[in-house]
């Protein structure tokens, strides 16, 4: 057997020692700098976003997860900065070019920790700066894992539209959506609806990269119900009913079955509103307008 020298034994101590201060130190960055909040009077939003674009290149360059973590924190914390922060191109850039990155390379230095942390933080920056490029890196990547991380995103970000409002008001104002955001997620319905009927339809797909799929279909149906199908018809959901049926006759997994049965319930329920409404909105336009009985006296 091999024994360990005296050398060896003070070089695995001082990596843990290490290890200690860099989790020490990565805690103090996501926990306390995170929530600073500046005053804009005192920070130019050019200073802001000069800053964003330098901690990008950090993010683009990270060692490892934590590194990127970390890095991301900070991104978040100079857009805390930035005025009107959703109506800036450049910021809609950065994380644009964050999420081809991610998608396309390979050897990508950037981790999904950098979506999840806006999301959890900036949940209204989220929807209006990553629901776009998300639904593109969906569609165009070959890569089942960046497929369902990209719908596992989106999923969360929907999910947010369908939050209860805390008792925290603090909470409350930093995480409640934004006009243009509720806009955005209204607006991109549709394409998440196709978006989720074919990657359940693509029989190559993993098992555990399916389920969490199915997990991101849930939480969007969810959105369309309480939304009352805003943006979303039977073109999109009868297509999204059908993919979940032969996802469900195709898996062995009753886990998987029961899961599927219940977003295909919602889903019915959904679309029976669709067609009470439009019952309702063809029998009022059928009918004519009666005349008053004062004109009728004229």
């Amino acid at each position: 057997s091999i024994q360990t020298t005296p050398d060896s034994s003070l070089a695995k101590k001082s990596l843990s020692d290490k290890n200690a201060l860099l989790d020490r130190l990565s805690s103090i960055v996501k926990e306390r700098i995170s929530k600073y909040r500046c005053k804009h009077e005192l920070l130019s939003s050019d200073t802001s976003l000069k800053a964003s674009v330098e901690i990008f290149e950090e993010i683009s360059h990270s060692l490892n997860v934590a590194d990127c973590s970390c890095s991301s924190i900070a991104l978040i914390t100079a857009l805390r900065c930035v005025s009107d922060v959703e109506d800036s191109d450049q910021v809609k850039e950065i994380y644009s070019n964050a999420v081809k990155d991610w998608s396309m390379k390979k050897a990508t230095k950037i981790h999904t920790c950098v979506f999840d942390d806006l999301v959890q933080r900036m949940p209204s920056l989220a929807a209006v700066v990553l629901i776009e490029p998300l639904c593109t890196a969906a569609k165009e990547s070959v890569a089942s894992f960046i497929k369902s991380e990209s719908i596992r995103v989106l999923s969360i970000i929907y999910k947010h539209g369908t939050g209860k409002p805390q008792h925290d008001a603090e909470h409350n104002a930093e995480h409640s959506l934004s006009q243009k955001a509720i806009s955005t997620m209204k607006d991109n319905c549709r394409n998440v609806a196709s978006l989720l009927t074919g990657v359940l339809n693509n029989q190559s797909m993993k098992a555990k990269h399916r389920d969490e799929v199915l997990n991101a279909t849930k939480l969007f149906i969810q959105y369309v119900k309480s939304n009352k199908a805003v943006n979303t018809g039977s073109s999109e959901l009868v297509p999204l009913k059908e993919a979940l049926e032969f996802v469900t006759n195709e898996s062995k997994g009753s886990g998987t079955k029961q899961l599927c049965t219940q977003v295909i319930e919602v889903i019915a329920e959904v679309l029976d509103t669709i067609g009470q409404e439009t019952t309702t909105k063809a029998a009022k336009k059928g009918k004519t307008p009666k005349k008053s009985s004062k004109k009728a006296k004229k």
